[in-house]
This record gives structure tokens, sequence and C-alpha cells, in this order.
């Protein structure tokens, strides 16, 4: 009886080791979308709490970034304050200035210290025009201010510009 002695993997034909590996490379390879789609499709069932409210009418909206927006700013604003400063200017403006109560805003923080500040109707709880305050650096920040879908008064445009 003869034992036949099988080479190695690493021993065999330079082609048929080459043919291997992108056999093995090409079912591995997964182009980009594919990836990301799995990746949406895996983690749409995980509840990552993102409605927390934390005092009154604010929520955290953990690692997630400020939503991007359809419609074009109708006013965009810079100004020499950080962001969280900035946000409780405009905040104290809708109180002060429009006689809004705290059930009549709310007010969402995303990561990188962005946040939006939105007109809320407390019955229905429908949004009207936003406000996107976002860092653009050390001590400067940016807010947008949308009117989605409402039309804006000129003391509603000039808003952004009474936090400077």
């Amino acid at each position: 009886m003869q034992i036949r002695q099988t080479q190695p993997f690493w021993r065999m034909g330079a082609t048929a080791g080459l043919l291997a590996l992108a056999m093995l490379g090409g079912c591995a390879q997964l182009s980009e979308r594919a990836a990301v789609d799995d990746i949406k499709r895996n983690q749409k069932g995980i509840p990552y709490q993102d409605d927390v409210k934390t005092s009154g009418n604010k929520s955290i909206f953990g690692f997630r970034s400020l939503p991007e927006r359809v419609e074009a700013a109708a006013v965009t604003e810079q100004v020499d304050k950080p962001a969280a400063e900035l946000s409780q200017c405009l905040q104290a403006q809708l109180q002060s200035q429009f006689k809004l109560p705290e059930d009549f805003f709310q007010v969402n923080n995303y990561a990188n210290n962005a946040q939006t500040i939105a007109l809320v109707n407390p019955f229905t709880k429908k949004q009207g025009l936003l406000m996107d305050v976002t860092e653009r650096g050390v001590g400067s920040s940016e807010v947008k201010l949308y009117a989605n879908g409402a039309t804006l008064s000129n003391a509603w445009k000039r808003l952004p510009a009474r936090c400077r």
C-alpha cells in the first residue's frame, strides 16, 4: 500500500494559489454601498433612546448629527458666541420679545454641540419655524432660520441678529 503525501497550500502551483486567494478575496469584499446598506438594515431595530427628555422642553439626541434640511435657510447669521450661549439667547428672545412660554418651543440637542430650536404647537405637536445652531469654531457659531412652511415677518427674520 502506497501513501500519497499531500503538499501544503503554499507549495501548490503559483497559479492555483493565486486563483484560490482571488476567490476568497472576491467573496469577502463588499462594495461600500452594500456595506452601508447592511449596517443600516442591521441597526434599524436598535432602540437608541433618541427622545431623552431632560427638563421642560429640552431633548437630547445622543450621538446623532443635526438633520439635513431640504429647504434653504431664510436667514443665516454668524455670531461670535459659543453655540450653547447663542441658543440660550435665542430662547430668551422667544420668551421676552415674542412672549412665548416654554410649551411653545422645543430644544433638541445633537452631537458636536448643535441644537435645533423649533416653534411647536403644544396641542397638535406640529413644528413651525426652526433655528439650527451649530458651532463654527472656538467661540463662534452659526444660526440658520428655516420658515418650515410658515411666512416669516421681519421681526422673525431679525431674531438671529438680536443675539450678536
